[in-house]
């Protein structure tokens, strides 16, 4: 094999792994398994230092059985960024704003109150949020 043959070799393999993973990550869904599983979508609005409101998700998907005041832990909708479990759920609205960490919650009349894993802004951040009914 000429020398000039294993040079294009290789670069053709320094060139390919890296625009191959990067167009996985890029391009894959990343969307958790579930029973029923929305996106929730943006903009979303803002509640504090770290918390955020998503009232809308697609599709339409009535998901019912939401906290309220009279039970505070009904909901059984788990939320995810990307494919990664949120939580905890059921939390408490001013520790979603204030704490955040990926605290949630699926509140009656409100939608998701929730706070991305790192306190970035969910509406800027690059990830997805899925409600998801197992």
């Amino acid at each position: 094999m000429p020398k000039w043959s294993r040079y294009a070799l290789a670069a053709t393999f320094l060139v390919y792994f890296p625009l191959a993973f990067w167009l996985k990550a890029s391009f894959v869904d990343l969307r958790p398994a579930g029973k029923i599983v929305v996106q929730l979508q943006r903009p979303f609005e803002k509640l504090g230092p770290y918390g955020a409101i998503a009232r809308y998700w697609h599709p339409a998907a009535k998901l019912e059985d939401a906290d309220s005041p009279e039970n505070e832990e009904r909901s059984t909708v788990q939320l995810y960024e990307n494919e990664q479990p949120l939580g905890p759920a059921h939390s408490n609205h001013t520790d979603v704003s204030k704490t955040g960490e990926g605290r949630y919650s699926h509140w009656v009349g409100q939608g998701f109150v929730f706070s991305a894993s790192d306190n970035t802004d969910p509406n800027t951040n690059g990830r997805r949020y899925w409600a998801v009914v197992p």
